[in-house]
């Protein structure tokens, strides 16, 4: 099983009805659109895409998903304040379904401290996740904590 983790691109700092409005900037838009077509360079070809329902993210998730026939999946698991264990378990239930590619569209600090949760300590050094940033873990057996390993990791040149 692959997951695919993605921090949304560049957003407005401000939006007056609230955080979870904030969209991408004009700079946000031409990031995640490069960084889609490198992570597809690199394969990325999810069965799954799942995002935080808040704008930036499920823009970026859009944008990724270009012209494939998939349906974007929201889940409140991937707000930036939601709990590890509920990510965790949302993306489970997809696994057992039989999803073996996920793309995953969530937040900093939630998606850095995600994938530590999915992976050793020796990789956590390596996942830091600038606006943009993809990173693919690979699992073997089973999708369990601690058991991902880093298959790649693609950051933008303009962060």
């Amino acid at each position: 099983m692959t997951l695919y983790l993605v921090r949304h691109a560049k957003a407005q700092n401000y939006h007056p009805v609230g955080d979870a409005f904030r969209e991408l900037t004009g700079t946000g838009i031409l990031t995640a659109q490069a960084m889609a077509d490198q992570a597809r360079q690199r394969g990325m070809s999810p069965d799954v895409f799942l995002s935080s329902p808040y704008a930036r993210a499920r823009d970026t998730a859009r944008i990724f998903m270009g012209s494939t026939s998939g349906e974007l999946q929201l889940s409140t698991a991937l707000t930036p304040d939601a709990e590890l264990t509920d990510a965790f378990e949302e993306l489970s239930s997809w696994v057992k379904n039989g999803a073996d590619r996920l793309a995953v569209f969530s937040h900093n600090p939630f998606i850095a401290l995600f994938a530590a949760y999915l992976t050793p300590p020796s990789t956590h050094r390596e996942l830091t996740f600038h606006t943009a940033t993809v990173v693919a873990l690979g699992f073997n057996q089973e999708f369990l904590p601690g058991s991902g390993r880093l298959l790649w990791i693609e950051h933008p040149l303009n962060d």
